[in-house]
């Protein structure tokens, strides 16, 4: 197949770029303002452009039109499980509430690097990307991780809803995702609490798929990774 020029446009490569990464018809339309109905719509024109006819071979077209430019100076990977933490975006209307997600990113990223099976990217590093539109399987390659971990914050009154998603760099697919909610009556507590249970969860899933890692892989270990699906 080849893949020299995409058949798509722009708005159809991000809609099926987010399918085939494990997004539901309403979270891609909650994303990019669109009715889920026209997110479905769209769906068929692509599946009948690039003649697919599931998911997997989306996923697989999506993939292989990726690649990754041979000519960047990229990092190796490391011989243990890395994963980047990127800065978690404010969502609430307030701007003043960019302190409690920088917060949170940042107890994320010095709570895993207390695991030391872990390979954690610095926050220093991970935070030149804030702000920007990123594509995760670019950030993992100019990073040399296989996963990155992702999130927003979200306050109304005196709620907090947190959300993160753990994606595989090699297929920009998502691996894991949870939302969590809390009041800021004590905000450290808060702030402690959502941490721990992020940080759990993604050690646990991180360690099953590296206890399930075949053996052959040597030079450049990858972690197997399942879907799960997210919640709508």
């Amino acid at each position: 197949m080849s893949v020299s020029t995409s058949p798509l446009s722009p708005r159809e490569r991000q809609i099926a770029e987010a399918f085939a990464g494990g997004e539901t018809y309403q979270q891609i339309a909650g994303r990019l303002n669109l009715a889920p109905s026209t997110v479905r719509t769209h769906l068929a024109t692509i599946y009948r452009k690039l003649g697919v006819s599931t998911k997997l071979d989306l996923r697989k077209w999506i993939e292989a039109s990726s690649p990754v430019d041979p000519a960047l100076d990229l990092p190796p990977r490391p011989d243990k499980p890395s994963i980047a933490v990127l800065a978690f975006e404010n969502m609430s209307d307030d701007p003043g509430q960019e302190y409690f997600s920088d917060a949170i990113t940042a107890d994320i990223i010095t709570a895993l690097s207390r695991s030391p099976w872990l390979f954690i990217i610095a926050r220093n590093t991970t935070f030149t990307y804030k702000g920007e539109r990123v594509d995760v399987r670019r950030v993992a390659a100019e990073l040399g991780v296989r996963f990155v971990l992702e999130g927003s914050v979200r306050r109304a009154g005196d709620r907090v809803r947190v959300t993160a998603q753990l994606i595989d760099g090699l297929t920009g697919g998502h691996v894991w995702s949870d939302s969590y909610d809390g009041r800021t009556e004590d905000v450290f507590d808060l702030q402690d609490k959502i941490t721990r249970q992020v940080v759990a969860s993604i050690q646990t899933i991180v360690h099953r798929s590296t206890i399930e890692e075949p053996v052959e892989r040597l030079n450049r270990p990858d972690l197997t990774v399942w879907e799960l699906t997210m919640r709508s």
